[in-house]
């Protein structure tokens, strides 16, 4: 009776056992079916908006009031470095706001330092217009002490440069309100070296201030041009 019970017992293992291997072997088969199958397509709602992802940003407008490339006619007037007279407006493109620098150095590079002194004019009183002005007449006295050329005019001119561009400095006490205005008022105001000298005046290399002893002579005293100036400034600075 033990017996027939073990033996109703293992077919009854065998069967479930055989049951289950059966159930198995199909669910592989339906799971095999569904990776070799198509898969449903996308709705259009679950796509990205690659077209306006990817669309390059639009190149902004140039500027309406950007100002006309200057002129590079007529030569400098005289020592005092009067404002060059404005540009005549084109129809050409407008320049950018530096595209003066790169005439100037394109002149220079040309030896064509008289233009090229033009241009630097017509951006006074900035710093790097006095700076370029400083460099191309310094070029012109090289050239002039080469063919040995009486260098005291450029000399003069680079002084007055150094005198304007301590007036317009960033450490001055006043500052004129229309710093071209300022500039207007003296166009016909003489700098004289015994007054202002030459050490507060930081645009002058050294080698500027030894041929300035040179040539003119130890000054008297050292000081900013503000202070030489001292009411004229204040009233052009208002």
């Amino acid at each position: 009776m033990l017996l027939f019970g073990l033996i109703v017992i293992a077919v009854g293992l065998l069967a479930l056992a055989v049951w289950w291997l059966q159930r198995h072997e199909r669910q592989n088969r339906l799971e095999s079916v569904e990776r070799s199958g198509e898969l449903p397509a996308l709705s259009t709602s679950d796509l990205p908006d690659f077209a306006r992802l990817q669309q390059p940003a639009a190149a902004p407008p140039p500027p309406a009031n950007a100002a006309p490339a200057p002129t590079v006619a007529a030569p400098l007037a005289d020592a005092g470095f009067a404002l060059a007279p404005p540009s005549t407006p084109s129809n050409r493109p407008e320049p950018a706001a530096n595209a003066w620098q790169e005439q100037v150095k394109k002149l220079k590079d040309a030896a064509e330092y008289e233009p090229a002194l033009v241009l630097c004019q017509q951006q006074f009183p900035k710093a790097q217009a006095f700076q370029q002005a400083a460099i191309l007449l310094r070029l012109q006295m090289k050239q002039m002490l080469d063919q040995q050329q009486d260098i005291n005019p450029l000399l003069v001119r680079l002084y007055r440069c150094a005198v304007l561009a301590d007036l317009f400095r960033s450490g001055a006490t006043h500052k004129p309100a229309n710093p071209r205005q300022a500039l207007k008022g003296l166009a016909s105001h003489e700098f004289h070296y015994q007054e202002v000298g030459h050490r507060q005046l930081k645009l002058l290399s050294k080698s500027d201030t030894r041929l300035l002893e040179q040539r003119w002579g130890e000054p008297a005293q050292h000081q900013h041009a503000e202070t030489v100036l001292a009411g004229l400034w204040e009233n052009l600075c208002r």
